[in-house]
């Protein structure tokens, strides 16, 4: 058992992890835990807050299961697209953790200060993310899209990723895009 305190976390982790095919995993996180860490797992995406976290990760090495639940509260993530950067903040969500799959049950936030909610969810292999989709509706946001634009409106976007390699997520953004105002 270890307990970790401090930079915006407070967490106990116990168990065991296994290191052999044949080896049990009985993971468990309990506590509050900075989204500042995720920042040493990304690239051009950052993250800030923290998570109300319960989860545990149970099973052979091979085809263990994350269970549990993560909340978040005024939470922010921001994103580079080329050169601009996009960012959701005041962000609160609910993320349940069964077997293979993360779902969203709820999300909503501000996005350029607009009101967006997001429901979804992902496909695990281990503890690794294959597959997701999240709907996302925004109402009077501002987005720096197209390139060298600055739009307002709403939105109602589909977003998709898969797995193709390891390492690379595939992602695909679809939908519509009511502008009210765009600026160049």
């Amino acid at each position: 058992n270890a307990k970790f305190a401090g930079g915006g976390s407070n967490m106990t982790v116990s168990g065991t992890v296994a290191l052999t095919d044949k080896a049990e995993n009985n993971l468990s996180v309990d506590g509050q835990i900075s989204l500042n860490l995720l920042n040493l797992a990304t690239k051009d995406t950052f993250f800030a807050g923290s998570a109300d976290v319960a989860v545990r990760y149970i099973g052979p090495k091979s085809t263990a299961r994350l269970s549990g639940t993560a909340y978040t509260e005024n939470a922010s993530v921001a994103a580079f697209i080329g050169s601009d950067r996009l960012t959701l903040d005041r962000i609160k969500t609910r993320v349940i953790f069964t077997a293979d799959q993360a779902e969203i049950e709820n999300a909503t936030g501000y996005l350029g200060g607009g009101r967006f909610t997001a429901t979804g969810g992902a496909q695990l292999k281990g503890l690794s993310v294959s597959t997701f989709r999240l709907s996302l509706n925004g109402d009077n946001i501002t987005v720096p899209l197209p390139q060298d634009f600055l739009t307002t409106g709403d939105a109602r976007l589909e977003i998709s990723g898969i797995r193709q390699t390891p390492g690379n997520l595939q992602i695909t953004i679809a939908g519509r895009v009511y502008a009210k105002r765009s600026l160049y």
